[in-house]
């Protein structure tokens, strides 16, 4: 997509069926060039988004949640626009998947195609995702 075709600041509907093509890229080299720094680095380092709100079905249909840790090198030929990403992620509340890995292979696959690089994906369950300071709230959990 070109810079005229990027979602952020544009009233957009919310996706109900999976679709990657709501990823939109932003070219590094862009920016970088405005900054002064070479669009072939010779630093190393990454991009680490992390989705708090994480949503699929398992295999019978039941809504699961968890956290997604999203790395980009820095090497990557693009970013990811972080509105489409957004968008993107809730395509996924009605999708199923039979593991966490599943999950995470799709949004690898799909988010690496977008930024014309290796990603790594890695999902958390809230309760894996204690030790990193997520609160735990009051309330009984249905599914246990």
């Amino acid at each position: 997509m070109s810079d005229s075709n990027l979602l952020l600041g544009v009233e957009t509907e919310y996706p109900s069926t999976y679709t990657p093509e709501l990823l939109c890229a932003i070219p590094r080299a862009k920016g970088r060039e405005a900054i002064g720094i070479n669009p072939k680095p010779d630093f190393y380092g990454y991009d680490l988004w992390t989705a708090y709100e994480l949503s699929w079905l398992d295999k019978k249909g039941k809504p699961m949640v968890a956290i997604a840790e999203i790395s980009m090198p820095c090497h990557t030929e693009n970013l990811v626009e972080s509105k489409s990403l957004k968008l993107y992620l809730n395509s996924l509340n009605q999708t199923v998947f039979s593991s966490f890995q599943g999950v995470a292979s799709t949004l690898e696959n799909d988010i690496s195609d977008c930024v014309n690089g290796r990603v790594t994906v890695d999902i958390h369950s809230f309760e894996g995702f204690r030790h990193r300071g997520l609160s735990s709230f009051p309330g009984v959990c249905l599914d246990k």
